[in-house]
């Protein structure tokens, strides 16, 4: 093979030399793999005939003899050669197109740019196809960011694309983080689409309301909701909403419907209401705290589970001692668990509930929250104290007449809630340096006392926040009259 193919290069040179240059050509050509398998001969042959025939054959024959030789260099992965050629003949897409499935972009967008700038933009695109096929998402983001980021969340690079997208600025890193939070939610891991937020703070984009709303629900219906574990639950989606809540009232180019902004207010309320009843467990003096946020949690039934809230309420009651409240809220538990069996509140008696701020128009959850086994010992205890002539269907009143956990009183005359306990401020307040924030004098005198001889995290905790929130934290105050 070897003498085959030093005579048939030894034709060709006698031919070139004598100047026979279709002769030499057709010899040059005429190598292939059954002589050599050393590519670099095949090249040098091929190419030799390629130069050969641009340079001394008429237009026709030259690209002829290039059409033949081209896709052979292809074979033998000389796509630079292959593109030489066809450049020299001013076959410049198809020079590109050979650059490019040769994986050299860089030349092919030389080229394009160079020679045939409507090739441009059919280059950037295949290039841009290229890197995403085979996942070079840096390479991408410096021709294309939106496409590279979106490769990241096709390939579940969520740590890159975040980091990514944090260079290009705060409104896509919230594009990307609402995506990565959404994909969160899904897989039910909705502690980890909160920690986004704690981490990136809870920016006021409308299209990012629902994921806000999604995730305080979902926590709303965790089974252990009320625990010490959950306490930083709690506090830290209490921190993203005041975050938000403050970038609602911050954003003065977009304006919020007010009916967000509300609801917003409200959930915030919420959380930390939540917040407050996990630092006060296992906390004897702090107890009567938890059972009133309880009750105070049954005005927002409307945003809240309802069988979930009536029974932590009518429990924390009956630990009181508080029978009358216990009652109440147990029977209406009970009657919201048939409620949600039968799919309709059409049964509900609210007698009990006229003249409070506890809402009659509830969106009844989709499952009873509640284990069989509590709810039995619910009955067997309603049963009994039905018996018990001592204790009376009715909600205990205060000295304005009305339901004492209302805020809304005679002639619709509004309190506001008590930061610790919810129940509505009246007097013997404290005052804080933030407008409509006030609390109950005894209850803030109560936590504040706790914490300083507990040193609980968690209250120190809600007590940090209520200074931020809240605009500082007097110390105790005491009134006499």
């Amino acid at each position: 093979q070897g003498i085959g193919i030093q005579g048939i290069v030894h034709q060709a040179q006698e031919f070139e030399s004598s100047g026979d240059h279709v002769k030499a050509v057709d010899a040059y050509s005429r190598i292939s793999e059954k002589h050599t398998d050393d590519t670099d001969t095949l090249e040098q042959c091929w190419m030799r005939a390629g130069n050969i025939a641009i340079k001394f054959l008429d237009e026709g024959r030259a690209m002829a003899v290039v059409n033949d030789l081209a896709p052979r260099l292809v074979n033998i992965q000389r796509f630079k050669s292959a593109a030489e050629l066809y450049l020299n003949v001013d076959m410049v897409r198809e020079a590109v197109e050979i650059l490019m499935e040769g994986g050299e972009w860089s030349k092919a967008r030389k080229v394009a740019g160079e020679l045939d700038s409507r090739l441009e933009d059919y280059v950037e695109e295949h290039y841009k196809d290229f890197l995403k096929q085979h996942g070079e998402t840096d390479s991408l983001a410096l021709v294309d960011m939106g496409q590279a980021l979106d490769t990241m969340v096709e390939r579940g690079e969520w740590v890159k694309c975040i980091e990514t997208a944090r260079t290009q600025g705060p409104k896509v890193l919230h594009k990307y983080i609402a995506v990565y939070a959404t994909d969160f939610i899904k897989q039910g891991q909705s502690i980890d689409a909160l920690r986004l937020y704690t981490e990136h703070g809870a920016p006021a984009n409308i299209q990012n309301f629902n994921i806000y709303k999604r995730l305080t629900a979902d926590f709303l219906t965790m089974s252990n909701s009320l625990s010490q574990d959950s306490f930083k639950v709690w506090s830290n989606l209490r921190d993203v909403l005041f975050d938000l809540v403050e970038n609602i009232v911050q954003n003065k180019q977009d304006p919020i419907p007010v009916h967000d902004r509300d609801i917003f207010d409200i959930l915030l309320l919420v959380a930390h209401f939540n917040a407050v009843r996990c630092s006060c467990l296992g906390q004897p003096q702090l107890e009567g705290i938890l059972a009133k946020l309880s009750v105070s949690l049954l005005r927002y039934t409307h945003l809240i589970p309802a069988d979930k809230a009536f029974y932590e309420a009518g429990i924390h009651c009956r630990t009181q001692g508080w029978g009358n409240m216990a009652f109440v809220f147990l029977n209406r538990f009970l009657d919201l668990c048939e409620a949600i069996e039968e799919n309709s509140l059409d049964t509900l008696d609210n007698t009990d509930f006229q003249n409070t701020d506890i809402p009659f128009e509830i969106e009844l959850p989709d499952h009873i929250s509640v284990p069989e086994e509590q709810r039995e010992e619910v009955r067997e205890w309603v049963l009994a104290v039905s018996m018990d002539h001592s204790v009376e269907q009715v909600l205990p009143k205060d000295e304005r007449d009305v339901y004492e956990a209302s805020l809304i009183g005679n002639n619709n005359i509004t309190a506001e809630p008590c930061i610790i306990s919810g129940y509505p401020v009246l007097k013997n307040k404290v005052e804080f340096k933030e407008r409509n924030k006030l609390a109950i004098s005894s209850e803030w005198n109560n936590y504040l006392t706790q914490t300083k001889m507990t040193h609980s995290p968690p209250c120190q905790d809600v007590l940090r926040f209520i200074g931020q929130w809240c605009g500082g934290t007097p110390g105790p105050q005491y009134t006499f009259n």
